[in-house]
């Protein structure tokens, strides 16, 4: 008996270990007290939100029935070098330049390239600096530099001295220049450094461009008259670098000599280069009358001409006082004979 009830107690034990009702060995368990509850399990962490996808693009619309879609735009093309070519950039302003101090103040030296064409056919004259050169057709924009430029080149001539040679009269500003120039005084070149530089005929910028223009220049003029009421009209003068001559039989003394400073030599050459002189006959006399009778005055000129640059050479003309009333004779001609004539008075002390 006592077998069977252990064995009966041994089997229900092994069928609750065998369900997990019993511990595992090496462990003891206690029932909860009555009205208390195993505690509740820490709640697990939400998981992190899955990351938000990229928006979905912008539908494209679809088109309406009976329209074409619109074509996706065309990029600008490249400009053609050929069949569209750039530009020309704007011509740059023509600076004020600066003053040559050798020169006038108001010949300046200009690039005539740096001259815009503003124009229509018109163009401007401008010193650059050795010569006076006018501008190409059209190119008349000059900006700042416009007080510089030259309506033609004798104005630009005239103004920076570099015209057919002449005598410096002598007249500029009484001040001391920067530095000196050149005057052609009717026999040679020669420095100027009491006052500034005037410009004009007989003044240069340099000792080269004076000799340029004025080493071969020469004046020499000789005038014969006679005749007049009681044979009184008669003179003789005789004028070059060298200086002045004169003779004159009813004058005491009959005899003159003179030498001539810039302002006669400059008003001597001057009345010269206003002569056209391959134009001037060989005699103005009237066919009717050569001997100019009758208290006329005979008048015969020789002159030798040089200016220089341009034509120049000997020359004789010869008139009555009758070939002068009808305006026969070149009205230079009678300029230069008149001019020679009063200087010859003044320089002599004879008087009219």
């Amino acid at each position: 008996m006592a077998t069977r009830r252990g064995l009966v107690t041994i089997l229900p034990v092994l069928a609750l270990a065998a369900c997990g009702g019993l511990s595992p060995p090496g462990s003891r368990s206690y029932p909860a007290p009555d009205g208390v509850s195993d505690p509740a399990p820490d709640p697990a962490p939400d998981p992190a939100p899955d990351p938000a996808p990229d928006p979905a693009p912008d539908p494209v619309p679809e088109p309406q029935p009976g329209t074409d879609p619109a074509p996706d735009p065309l990029p600008d093309p490249a400009p053609d070098p050929v069949l569209d070519p750039a530009p020309d950039p704007a011509p740059d302003a023509v600076p004020d330049p600066a003053p040559d101090p050798a020169l006038p103040p108001h010949c300046v030296a200009l690039d005539p390239a740096t001259i815009a064409e503003t124009c229509d056919a018109a163009s401007l004259v401008v010193w650059d600096g050795s010569k006076c050169v006018r501008t190409c057709l059209g190119c008349c924009g000059c900006g700042d530099a416009c007080a510089h430029t030259f309506a033609d080149e004798a104005d630009c001539e005239a103004a920076c001295g570099v015209g057919p040679c002449g005598v410096w009269d002598g007249a500029c500003d009484d001040a001391i220049p920067e530095v000196p120039w050149w005057a052609f005084d009717g026999a040679g070149c020669a420095e100027v450094s009491s006052c500034l530089h005037p410009g004009g005929p007989g003044a240069f910028a340099t000792e080269a461009q004076c000799e340029s223009a004025c080493t071969s220049a020469s004046l020499q003029v000789g005038v014969h008259t006679a005749g007049g009421k009681t044979g009184q009209g008669g003179y003789d003068w005789n004028v070059s670098s060298a200086g002045l001559t004169g003779y004159a039989p009813f004058r005491d003394p009959k005899n003159c000599q003179a030498a001539l400073g810039p302002g006669r030599m400059h008003a001597l050459y001057a009345a010269a280069a206003k002569v056209e002189w391959e134009s001037v006959a060989k005699s103005y006399k009237p066919a009717d009358n050569p001997d100019c009778c009758c208290d006329q005055i005979a008048t015969s000129m020789s002159v030798w001409w040089d200016p220089g640059p341009g034509p120049g050479g000997g020359f004789w003309t010869e008139w009555c006082s009758q070939s002068e009333a009808s305006n026969a004779v070149p009205g230079a001609v009678i300029d230069l004979r008149d001019t020679l004539h009063a200087i010859g008075l003044a320089e002599c002390g004879w008087g009219e």
